[in-house]
Order: C-alpha cells, then structure tokens, then sequence
C-alpha cells in the first residue's frame, strides 16, 4: 500500500518550482491551479516567475507620511507661564539687555516700588539705624569697623565714615546715645559696647565675653536696654547715674540671637529654635519657654522677633518659617500658636510694617531671606503672602520700619553693599488692601477644607 505524502505548501500558494520532481502532493489543487483535461484531479499551471507572484486580495499599505493626521479638539485655555523678574533690574535698577524677556519691575504683583538705592563701599555690613531723624547710620563687621554716616536722602556725596578697629554688629539710638555693639579681633574676650553721645565723644564699656547678637530698648523712661550675646547670657544696661552699668546679667544657658521687648516683658530667640520669655518683677524672671523647632537636636537660629501690640502677637522668625505666637491672656494659659509659614530658604531678619490707606491700616510682615529675597505677608490673612521681590544679590542683613519718620516704607540692608528705601506703590491705591483680601479669602478657604 502505497504511503500518502504530506501536501505540499508551496503548491497550494502556487509557488512551487520543482513540478513533477517535489516528493509532496500537488493533489488537492492550490492558487494557479487548473483541472487536468484528460482525467481527474488538477495539473500545475506553468509560471514564468514565482517571485513577482501578486495575491488576488491585496491591500496597499500607506506610507507613514502619507497617514492622515489626528485632528484634536482645540484647548480650551492656553497655558500662560508665570511672570518672571529680571534679576538684573530688581537688584541694580537697570538692564542694559533691550531685548530682555523678562518683566521690569521689583516685585510680582507690583505692589513696592525701589525709591532710593544706596551702594556702601564695604562687603560686610552689619548694622542699621536713623539716630536723632537727621542721621542714618550703617556699620560694618570687617576688622576695621567702619562706621557710615549718611543724610536720610542717601546722598552717597555726604558721606562721612568712622574707623573704630573693632568689628561692629548691631547699632542702637537711645535717646541722645549711639551705642554700638563691638568686638576686637586682637584681644580675646573683648566684646562690648561703644557710645558716642552728640558731641562725638565715646565711651567703651566691656560687657560680654562673645559676640554681642542684638541691642534693643525696654524702657526709655526707666533708662533700660538690653544686650544678647553668644555667651548664652542678656544684659540688662541703666543709663541712670554717672556711668553706664549693668544692673542685671540674665544667664538663659544657650546661645542667643534676637530681642524683642514689649510691654514689662521681653523675647530672647536661640539658636535652636527657641524663644523664651522674661517679665520683670523683681528683676527679670523667666516666664515662659515656647520651642519653635520640631528636631530640638537640630540648629534653628531665630533670627528676628517683632511685636504687635495692638493684637498682642508676636512674630518670629525661626529657620525657613514665620509663626505668630498670641501671647495676649497668656498669663495662666500656654502660649498658642494659630499660624505658621514654613518655606525652604533659611529667613536672616523680620519687621512689622503698617501700611495706611485712608482710615484702614495693613498689618504687614516683611521678611529678608539668605538669597536677598524679601516677601511680603498679611498678618490678618494667617500670613499669607501677598507679594516678594528680588531685593538684594547676597542675604538680606536687616529691616528697617520707621512708621512715624517714614510711613509706607521701610529700609533694608544687603550684606554685600547695597542698602535699599522701598515704598509701597501709591497708598491711595487700595491694591494691597485688595491683595490682602484676596490671601485672607484663601486662607478661609483653606481653613474651610482642613
């Protein structure tokens, strides 16, 4: 019996070339088969070229060029890339680029406006205050201890300058005294205080044994101020009597950086995120320690405290956040504290700044961070930014408010060189009003969702 052979595939597609010769069957008939004539079952259809062989259903296959294009429903709102600041103009007041992209103006929402701009010639400045309203004066922490003296209209031509060969930090007015917190780089442990009454006369007095941190007045009536220091200790400073003295040295046990008075109390911020309160009883007693810090382990300089005494809060300025601790009614009570900003960049000063426009008045919380950026907060809207700007190249050193001498401005100071007068645009315009409800709505918003 004969075997039955497997079919042959190439014959069923009509592709087979070796005929009679394939050991497959060519029975069963295939693609350019025909049936044989002289008997049953089917012949091979003779073809010149199996190669150029077509199938009787093709389908052409498109080019990728040739595709038709999707076709999508236009967008309904284009997007519009926030607005940026010309780094250039912000901080030197001019662009020499005309074909500059980006915006000329100082602040984002165009609220403050750079009205005087001062260059100091020193690289470390460290200290600013207006002494008697007719004196502005700026020190510098280099070993030489320069001392700048300028008129109010920063005329950089009346300029006259103060060579103490001590460092100096911060600068105070009190009353017809400039005191000057200094530190020698020659002698060890020389750290305290130069003042230098109307005539220019100056008296040295050593009263810590690190750098001096802050100076602030408590009480011009009872001839108080004080002093912070790194030697984890604050002195209390009597003017009272032939000489300066210190009537009472407060030992707080760590580093301290800030002052704030209000009241018969004051504010002593650390370097660890800290801030402790003191009420003078007999003597300054300590009240009450608030920590700011949620890694205690951790460095959190406090760099700034400001007080608002008609709210009876406290503004404080701890690493990259600004939390505002009530402290009205707080006698039997904890300290609370209701709002809180944490950013990223480390904040170096802190102001309260009241804007007036007609009868309302905007209380506002400038801030001066590491990389010269200053930001504009609404104390009524849970500080809520309404507005920044790009102040100085290098940290912002200090903030000054001078509300009764300079109402709708405030001074700030670059630690590279530059001091700065900004004014708020146009006090009749109630843009900031405006932009001050418009944080407080978001804020009610926010509160609203949590």
């Amino acid at each position: 019996m004969e075997k039955k052979r497997a079919p042959c595939k190439f014959f069923m597609n009509g592709l087979c070339k070796k005929g009679e010769e394939c050991t497959f069957s060519h029975e069963g008939g295939g693609m350019g088969m025909t049936p044989h004539t002289g008997g049953g079952g089917y012949q091979h259809k003779p073809r010149n070229d199996h190669y150029n062989y077509q199938p009787q259903h093709s389908f052409p296959i498109p080019r990728y060029n040739q595709r038709p294009r999707m076709e999508y429903p236009p967008m309904q709102q284009q997007y519009t890339p926030a607005k940026q600041l010309c780094f250039k103009y912000s901080t030197d007041q001019y662009c020499s680029n005309s074909d500059c992209k980006f915006v000329h103006q100082y602040s984002y929402n165009n609220l403050i406006n750079r009205s005087k701009f001062l260059t100091v010639p020193s690289k470390s400045l460290s200290g600013m205050c207006i002494y008697n309203q007719s004196k502005l004066f700026i020190s510098s922490a280099d070993p030489q201890g320069n001392l700048y003296q300028y008129n109010p209209d920063m005329n950089p031509n009346n300029m006259q300058k103060m060579m103490l060969n001590f460092a100096i930090g911060a600068i105070l007015p009190f009353k017809l005294f400039l005191i000057c917190a200094v530190s020698s780089v020659a002698l060890p442990k020389a750290f305290g205080l130069i003042i230098f009454n109307e005539k220019g006369e100056q008296q040295s007095i050593l009263g810590h044994e690190n750098d001096i941190t802050d100076l602030q007045i408590f009480s011009e009536e009872k001839n108080l101020f004080l002093s912070s220091s790194y030697d984890m200790t604050v002195n209390v400073w009597n003017l009272e009597g032939p000489g300066w003295k210190i009537c009472q040295n407060i030992v707080v046990g760590v580093p301290i950086c800030s002052l704030c008075c209000f009241d018969d109390k004051f504010a002593a911020g650390d370097i660890y995120g800290n801030v402790y309160i003191y009420i003078l009883g007999a003597g300054f007693q300590p009240f009450q320690k608030i920590s700011l810090n949620s890694n205690p382990s951790q460095k959190c300089i406090v760099s700034g405290l400001a007080f608002d005494k008609l709210q009876g809060l406290l503004a404080c300025s701890a690493g990259s956040g600004v939390f505002i601790i009530n402290i009205e009614n707080s006698l039997f009570t904890p300290f609370q504290i209701p709002w809180k900003s944490i950013g990223k960049i480390e904040i170096t000063c802190l102001a309260i700044c009241e804007i007036k426009i007609g009868t309302a008045i905007e209380k506002l919380i400038i801030t001066g961070d590491m990389k010269g950026k200053i930001k504009i907060r609404s104390l009524k809207a849970g500080i809520k930014e309404i507005d920044n700007l790009n102040a100085h190249k290098t940290a912002v050193r200090k903030i000054l408010v001078l509300k009764n001498k300079i109402p709708n401005s405030f001074f700030s100071l670059g630690l590279e060189d530059t001091l700065s007068l900004w004014d708020f645009q146009n006090s009749e315009d109630p843009s900031i009003i405006l932009a001050s409800q418009q944080a407080s709505e978001d804020y009610a918003n926010d509160i609203e969702m949590n």
